[in-house]
């Protein structure tokens, strides 16, 4: 059983980090798009996709309920699904604004700064996600993640000032800011799922 908890472990190690270098790749890639395609058209593009994907997931779920609810009566039906729709939408409209604002502002930093740089700063949401959540819900963090918040601040102010000037590229601004609302995102989605089912979130 122990080797099997270890194999399971180790499998899901390596998919994330699988998942880390394709999400690396994609500063590369989004960088090239977005010289040649307008940043917003691009997002457009890009969401627009996810949108379609999203809405057939929810038809596919919308006829599961109703095949559900007409073989059960409604006492012993599942609380999750009597829930209704919009008692998920507004948390997930605030998330998605969250999204929106952090692939935005990456999308617009990333015409001014590196990809590289990009990747790192963006990263930082990691590590910012404890503080937002400790201002937004007086939550007391662990000494240990307010460690890492320092650290990471102190990495951020030299990757951010250059050698010559000390000057902050209005590009790095962008993507910190990105962090910022990915951060809030990820905070919002722990608060968020919990209120219904998650692909209606």
């Amino acid at each position: 059983m122990t080797d099997a908890n270890g194999e399971a472990r180790v499998l899901g190690d390596g998919v994330l980090v699988l998942i880390t270098m394709i999400w690396g790749f994609t500063f590369v890639a989004v960088k090239d798009a977005v010289a040649k395609v307008p940043v917003f058209t691009f997002l457009a593009m890009r969401f627009g996709l996810a949108v379609l994907v999203l809405a057939g997931i929810m038809a596919w779920e919308r006829a599961r309920d109703s095949q559900e609810a007409g073989g059960s009566s409604p006492g012993g039906a599942d609380p999750v699904q009597r829930t209704p729709w919009w008692g998920s939408a507004w948390p997930g409209l605030l998330t998605g604004l969250f999204l929106f604002a952090g692939y935005a502002l990456q999308t617009v930093g990333l015409q001014y700064t590196t990809p590289g740089k990009a990747g790192f700063i963006t990263g930082l949401s990691v590590v910012l996600v404890p503080v937002l959540d400790a201002l937004a819900f007086r939550r007391p963090q662990q000494p240990a993640a307010l460690a890492g918040v320092g650290l990471a601040a102190g990495g951020m102010a030299l990757m951010f000032l250059e050698p010559t000037d000390l000057a902050v590229r209005r590009g790095d601004v962008l993507v910190l800011l990105c962090a910022i609302a990915f951060a809030a995102h990820v905070t919002a989605v722990a608060r968020g799922s919990r209120r219904g089912r998650p692909a209606r979130f």
